[in-house]
């Protein structure tokens, strides 16, 4: 009796696109806004997996480019007054037109936004935070630790009523409060900057109890990203 033997041979799905007669695998890249999705014009530097032995740069909010390396490439995306993108692209991503369909969204920076924490009041005279505060400056301690470049920069104001030079005093110990609790919440002190303006920078005028409470503030200016 003559047995015969049957070896099956899996052929990965890469290897197929990579190898199918007169086929090209390409990669097709389409930048946009994260929030608004509107394109974005950005420059595109790749380089092939894992030597960088095939490199290039591409610019505008569209991009197109063979794909003839089977261990993929790595793309980082930059535009102005955006965060910088890295990510990868490898040939299990092709569809069966032999092409890589790269969705990119950026992120834009936020650096010299400024943020009012507007759930922060103070008592007139004091700094101590209330625990009302807790949650919003929890949210300030979220997005430092979601953007571990982040560097801020806390910007204590006071009412103008009193002496300028108490007031000034005041403010520093606002935000020196603010800053303890940011690193009791695992935010290096190296991250966060103060500074102080006493009453020099109202935003209303008045001597009425609620004016003075707006007045009683922090500010979050966001110095890097």
């Amino acid at each position: 009796m003559i047995r015969f033997t049957i070896l099956l041979i899996v052929i990965p799905a890469w290897f197929s696109a990579l190898h199918a007669q007169d086929q090209e695998v390409t990669v097709h890249g389409a930048i946009m806004d994260k929030e608004t999705e509107a394109p974005v014009n950005a420059r595109v530097n790749y380089r092939s997996l894992p030597y960088g032995n095939i490199v290039g740069i591409l610019r505008g909010s569209e991009f197109i480019f063979p794909f003839n390396q089977k261990e993929g490439y790595l793309l980082n995306v930059e535009a102005e007054g955006y965060l910088p993108v890295s990510l990868k692209v490898s040939p299990e991503m092709a569809n069966e037109e032999y092409v890589i369909i790269s969705k990119i969204l950026l992120v834009a920076s936020q650096v010299g936004r400024l943020i009012r924490l507007e759930s922060l009041i103070f008592e007139q005279g004091r700094s101590g935070i209330s625990p009302d505060s807790y949650q919003e400056l929890d949210m300030i301690v979220e997005m430092m630790q979601d953007n571990p470049n982040m560097g801020i920069q806390l910007e204590g104001h006071t009412d103008y009523s009193g002496s300028a030079s108490q007031n000034m005093k005041l403010s520093e110990k606002r935000v020196a409060s603010i800053k303890k609790y940011l690193r009791k919440k695992g935010i290096s002190k190296n991250r966060i900057q103060t500074k102080a303006y006493g009453g020099t920078q109202p935003l209303e005028r008045g001597t009425d109890l609620d004016v003075r409470r707006v007045n009683r503030r922090v500010e979050v200016r966001i110095l890097s990203n």
